[in-house]
C-alpha cells in the first residue's frame, strides 16, 4: 500500500505518525509527503524524522526570509511618527482598495491562472509515483498544495480519506474571523464595503457564507469554484473532493451529517494516537514510578497533567490574558500536595514556557502526552481533541476556561472551571471522590470501538476495504 499524504496545516503532522506506526506492523505500506516550502521549513525537524521522501510542490518565501518581513511590516505599524488618525485613514483607504471589484477581479484571475499550472504539475506527480490513497486533513484548504492534488486525484481515480485530527466549531470559526470590536473583517463580510464583484459572489457561492461572513477571502472561493474544487460548505470539512471521512467517535460522526457530511462517507475509526493513548492507559503504574522516579517525586502524591491550552497561538487571546490564565491556574494546582506535569503542544514553543518549571516547581512531560496521559490522576485541559483521551483513560478530568465551550458540552463526565480562584476545592474534591463518572461519555465516544488498541487495525482495515471497492 502506498500511500501520498498531503502536508499544509500543522495537523496534518499526525498523518506522518499514523503511517509510521501502521508501517510498524504492517510492512507493506510505504508512504511519502508533498507540501509547500513554508511548510518544509517550518516543521522541518518534525518532518525529518520520517524517513521518507519529501516533495516540495510549491515554493514559498523560506522561513527566515518571511519572519524579516513580518519583522519591518512590526516595526512601520508600530512607528510612533504615525498618528492615530493617519492610521485611521490608511486603514480605510486600504480597505477601499482591497475591497474594490477591480482588485478581487484581479486577485481571482491571478489564482486562478497558477492553480492551472498546479493541477498539471499534480496530475503528473500522481502519474509518476501511483499512489493507492491519498491522506489529508482537508478538502476546504484552497492552497496551491491540497486542492491540485485532490483534484488530480478525482481525475486519476486515487481515493483521498481525510484523518481525523481535530475538532471544529463554526461559532469559533466565525469569532477568529472578527477583529477586536466584534466586527467581521471588511475582506471576509459579504454585507459591507459592496461592490459588484461581491454582489456576484453573494450569488454564486451563497452557501459559503454563514452570518453575514465568507468562510475564505471571496476572490479565492470564485477562484476555487472556477477552478472545479470548491466545497459544498466549506465551513466543514468533508463536503469536498473527499471521498471518505475519519472520525473518532459516534459523537463525531453526528456533527459531520448535521454539517452536511454525506453517511456514505464517514467512518468511525478513532484517533491516530488511540493505541499509544491505551498502552500508556495498560502501563499506567509503571509509567506513574518512572516519571516520579526520574523526577526524585514522592510516587504516593496525585500525578496531575495539565495540557496548556493555545489561546495566544490560536489568536483567541493577548499573550497578555494568556499568560494570566495559565499561572493562575497552575498556582491553583500547586497549592496542593500534587505531582503536576505539563504539556505543550507541537505548535508550541517551548521556550516560551520553560519558566513555568522554576516559577511553580513544577515538570514538563518530556515525551507525547499521548504516551503519558493514562498514568494521570487527574487531567486538565482547555477545549481540546485530548479531552476524549482522558475520559477513554477513565481519568478525572477538568476543563479550564473554554473559549468554546461548544466544543465540549457533549461531554457529561467533565468539570468545568472557569475561575482559577475556584479550581483548588474543586481539585481537592475531585482528588477525595474514588469514583468515576467517565462511564457517561463512553457510548458517545466510541470506547469499545475504538480503545483497547482497535484503533490502528481499523485504520488499516478501512484503507484496504477502499483500495479494494473504490469505483472512479
Amino acid at each position: 500500500m502506498k500511500i501520498l499524504v498531503v502536508l499544509n496545516n500543522h495537523n496534518s503532522i499526525s498523518i506522518l505518525d499514523l503511517c509510521f506506526s501502521l508501517q510498524k506492523t504492517y510492512q507493506e505500506i510505504s508512504y511519502f509527503s508533498v507540501m509547500d516550502s513554508g511548510f518544509y521549513f517550518k516543521f522541518k525537524e518534525l518532518i525529518e524524522k520520517h524517513d521518507i521522501e519529501n516533495i516540495i510542490f510549491s515554493n514559498r518565501l523560506q522561513a527566515h526570509k518571511f519572519n524579516r518581513l513580518k519583522k519591518i511590516n512590526n516595526e512601520f505599524n508600530d512607528q510612533e511618527k504615525v498618528s492615530p488618525f493617519k492610521k485611521n485613514i490608511l486603514t480605510q483607504i486600504r480597505s477601499k482598495i482591497f475591497t474594490s471589484s477591480t482588485y478581487l477581479f484581479i486577485r481571482e484571475w491571478v489564482i486562478t491562472t497558477k492553480m492551472v499550472y498546479y493541477k498539471i504539475k499534480a496530475s503528473k506527480l500522481l502519474s509518476r509515483t501511483n499512489p493507492d490513497i491519498i491522506l489529508s486533513i482537508s478538502d476546504r484548504t484552497y492552497d496551491y498544495v491540497e486542492a491540485p492534488i485532490h483534484w488530480a486525484a478525482k481525475k486519476k481515480g486515487v481515493p483521498v480519506i481525510l484523518t481525523y485530527a481535530n475538532q471544529f466549531d463554526i461559532n469559533a470559526s466565525l469569532e477568529l474571523r472578527k477583529n477586536l470590536k466584534g466586527e467581521t473583517y471588511p475582506n471576509l463580510s459579504s454585507n459591507t464595503f459592496l461592490s459588484i464583484y461581491k454582489s456576484l459572489a453573494n450569488r454564486l457561492i451563497k452557501n459559503q457564507i454563514i452570518n453575514n461572513t465568507f468562510y475564505q477571502n471571496s476572490f479565492v472561493l470564485m477562484s476555487a469554484r472556477k477552478s472545479g474544487f470548491l466545497s459544498k460548505n466549506s465551513w466543514w470539512v468533508g463536503n469536498g473532493l473527499c471521498d471518505k471521512v475519519l472520525v473518532d467517535s459516534n459523537h463525531s460522526k453526528k456533527k459531520y451529517l448535521k454539517n452536511g457530511v454525506p453517511a456514505s462517507k464517514i467512518h468511525i475509526a478513532g484517533h491516530p494516537d488511540y493505541d499509544i493513548v491505551y498502552q500508556s492507559y495498560k502501563n499506567r503504574i509503571k509509567l506513574k514510578r518512572e516519571l516520579c522516579f526520574q523526577n526524585n517525586l514522592d510516587e504516593r502524591k496525585p500525578l496531575v497533567i495539565f495540557a496548556l491550552p493555545q489561546f495566544a497561538e490560536q489568536g483567541t487571546m493577548s499573550w497578555a490574558k494568556h499568560w494570566d490564565i495559565i499561572s493562575k491556574n497552575i498556582e491553583s494546582i500547586v497549592s496542593l500536595e500534587v505531582n503536576l506535569f505539563l504539556s505543550l503542544h507541537p505548535r508550541m514553543n517551548p521556550e516560551n514556557y520553560k519558566f513555568l518549571e522554576e516559577k511553580f516547581n513544577c515538570n514538563f512531560l518530556k515525551d507525547k502526552l499521548s504516551k503519558s496521559i493514562g498514568c494521570s490522576d487527574v487531567f486538565l485541559a482547555s477545549n481540546s481533541t485530548v479531552l476524549s483521551w482522558s475520559i477513554l483513560c477513565d481519568i478525572k478530568t477538568i476543563v479550564i476556561f473554554s473559549p468554546a465551550k461548544d466544543l465540549i458540552k457533549h461531554l457529561n463526565s467533565i468539570y468545568y472551571e472557569p475561575n482559577p480562584n475556584k479550581l483548588k476545592n474543586l481539585l481537592k474534591n475531585i482528588l477525595k471522590d474514588k469514583t468515576s463518572r467517565n462511564y457517561l461519555d463512553f457510548k458517545e465516544l466510541s470506547r469499545e470501538k475504538v480503545f483497547f488498541g482497535k484503533s490502528l487495525d481499523s485504520h488499516y482495515s478501512f484503507f484496504i476495504d477502499v483500495i479494494k471497492n473504490f469505483k472512479y
